[in-house]
Order: C-alpha cells, then sequence, then structure tokens
C-alpha cells in the first residue's frame, strides 16, 4: 500500500466511525504512516570492471559525452 491509499483508507476509517482511535490503534497508525511516507531506495552494486557493465553495449569506451 503506497502513501496514498493508505490515505483514502484512513480517511474512508475516519468516516465510518464516530469514535476516536485507540491509544493501539494511533500507535499502529502512526507506525504505518512512517513505513509508506519513508521512501528508501536500495543500494545498487554492480561487481565487475566497466567493460563488463550491461550498458558498454550502448555506451562504448570511446563514447564522448559533451554539453
Amino acid at each position: 500500500m503506497d502513501a496514498t491509499q493508505f490515505a483514502c483508507w484512513l480517511q474512508g476509517f475516519a468516516e465510518l466511525t464516530d469514535k476516536a482511535p485507540t491509544a493501539e490503534q494511533w500507535k499502529s497508525i502512526r507506525e504505518h504512516l512512517q513505513l509508506v511516507f519513508t521512501k528508501v531506495t536500495p543500494p545498487v552494486h554492480f561487481s565487475g570492471t566497466i567493460t563488463d557493465h550491461p550498458f558498454r553495449k550502448f555506451f562504448p569506451l570511446e563514447t564522448t559525452v559533451t554539453c
């Protein structure tokens, strides 16, 4: 579930009940919000030489890039 989906679920939950969440429910909501709003990009690792890299077929070593 992403952040938008969770926010929509939480809004629906709030609309369907007239009671405030319990302390335990608030704790669970806060924990879930922390998960969905914290974006973590996993590290990318490549072991080998630059000549073995899969992109070498598109960008040969002789390629010069100028801006």
